[in-house]
C-alpha cells in the first residue's frame, strides 16, 4: 500500500501540476498584496494550509502544496534506482529537499519585527509589526 502511494507520489506530472497551482497562488497573493496590504496577503495566500476562494470554496494553500511538493520529491528519492549516471539528479532532488526543510523552519520559528535604532546610539529590543 505504501510502496503503490510512493509510486504515485513519485510521478512527474503531479508535480508538473503542483507547482502550476502555487504559481496561481503567487499571482493571487501578489493582486491581494498590491489591493489589501502584504500582511492581509501572507496571512490570505501564503501562510496558510487551507483558503476560501469567493468565501466559501476551500482550496489547498502554499503550505498544503508545498507539503506535497516535499513528499512528493522524498517518493521521487525513495522509488529511484539510483545510479552514479544520475548522481546530478540525486544531487538537485537532495537540495529542493533540503531547501524546503529550511524554508518551513524558517516560516514556523521566525519572529518578525524591526529595531529603530537612532543616531550613534545601541537598543538591545525588537518592536513587534503586529503590536503597532
Amino acid at each position: 500500500m505504501l510502496l503503490k502511494l510512493c509510486r504515485i507520489l513519485a510521478r512527474s506530472d503531479i508535480f508538473f501540476y503542483l507547482v502550476l497551482w502555487l504559481m496561481l497562488l503567487l499571482v493571487a497573493g501578489t493582486i491581494a498584496e498590491q489591493q489589501q496590504g502584504l500582511y492581509y496577503a501572507q496571512q490570505s495566500y501564503f501562510s496558510v494550509y487551507f483558503f476560501n476562494f469567493l468565501g466559501f470554496i476551500p482550496l489547498p494553500g502554499t503550505y498544503t502544496i508545498l507539503t506535497m511538493v516535499f513528499i512528493s520529491l522524498l517518493s521521487k528519492l525513495i522509488m529511484d534506482n539510483w545510479t552514479i549516471q544520475k548522481v546530478g539528479s540525486l544531487v538537485t532532488h537532495i537540495s529542493a529537499l533540503l531547501l524546503l526543510i529550511g524554508g518551513f523552519l524558517t516560516a514556523h520559528f521566525s519572529y518578525e519585527g524591526y529595531m529603530d535604532i537612532p543616531e550613534n546610539s545601541s537598543i538591545n529590543y525588537i518592536s513587534d509589526y503586529h503590536q503597532t
